[in-house]
């Protein structure tokens, strides 16, 4: 059964899916690393790497069904609310283990990247959490639509962002990051290439 028939990888079902798919992969993290405050610094950079995948699912689902509309790509897009709340589900598990890392060691904690990172990572979770509250129909009634299109717009792309300037600027000092950058940077390029057609389907209609 293809992903796009069945209805087990579907709505709610994936949050749940991705918050235990989370869990597991901390526990499993955390049990290599040990308690070790290099051991947690260890988890807390590379746990957070299966957001990405989830992410880059929810940044392209609309590009992609244009592009190559398929079984899968008509799932993502029909499942794109739901995985975006996968997303912030995951990243925000993740904020958990920061935080309960800060609360333990907090010496390391304020040695680690400088203040200017830990805040653009803060300002990305405030979006993240806006994205999470108003993908339910009640804020996003409350906000309106050009409002809640402007913020997951703005959102996303800020998201974008963040993941694309940390891994180009880890990529610079290791070339293992370099793949994990263009990656981002191919995410970007799906989403021109879907805007550009979209555009030329747009010219030719009014011709």
């Amino acid at each position: 059964m293809s992903s796009s028939d069945s209805t087990f990888f579907q709505g709610w079902t994936l949050v749940y899916l991705t918050a235990a798919a989370m869990l597991a992969w901390f526990a499993v993290n955390f049990a290599v690393t040990g308690g070790t405050d290099e051991g947690q610094l260890y988890f807390i950079r590379y746990a957070v790497r299966p957001t990405l995948i989830v992410f880059a699912l929810a940044f392209t689902a609309s590009s992609l069904v244009k592009l190559w509309p398929n079984g899968f790509t008509r799932w993502q897009m029909k499942n794109r609310r739901y995985i975006g709340v996968s997303f912030a589900t995951a990243h925000l598990l993740h904020l958990g283990a920061v935080v309960l890392w800060a609360l333990g060691r907090p010496e390391p904690f304020m040695t680690q990247p400088p203040l200017p990172i830990w805040l653009g990572g803060l300002s990305g979770y405030v979006f993240i959490v806006a994205m999470l509250i108003t993908s339910f129909n009640g804020p996003a009634r409350a906000i309106g639509p050009k409002a809640w299109r402007v913020l997951h717009k703005v959102g996303i792309y800020y998201v974008w962002a963040l993941f694309t300037l940390a891994l180009t600027l880890r990529s610079l000092a290791d070339a293992f990051y370099v793949p994990f950058a263009g990656f981002m940077f191919a995410l970007l390029l799906v989403r021109i290439c879907a805007h550009l057609m979209g555009r030329g389907a747009r010219a030719t209609a009014a011709a």
